[in-house]
């Protein structure tokens, strides 16, 4: 097996998605598809986004992104 090439998996109840960036594969990612959420989301052309240090294990769920910022749900 060449460093580039990997092993084939068991797509059998997978979906898989390739991280495109400009045009050319960064990587691929294979979910089971019982994670909707997952799925859901992956399959909805989302933004990939960095989470500052600062709120890395605020951010999830509920919070939105301006564009800038990470905002958290309001009570």
């Amino acid at each position: 097996m060449s460093i580039t090439s990997q092993p084939r998996l068991n797509m059998k109840n997978m979906k898989a998605f390739a991280v495109v960036v400009e045009g050319d594969v960064a990587f691929t990612m294979s979910h089971p598809i019982e994670v909707e959420n997952i799925i859901a989301a992956l399959s909805s052309n989302p933004q990939i986004v960095e989470v500052p240090d600062d709120v890395i294990n605020d951010v999830t769920f509920g919070w939105t992104f301006d564009g800038t910022n990470f905002i958290p749900p309001s009570e």
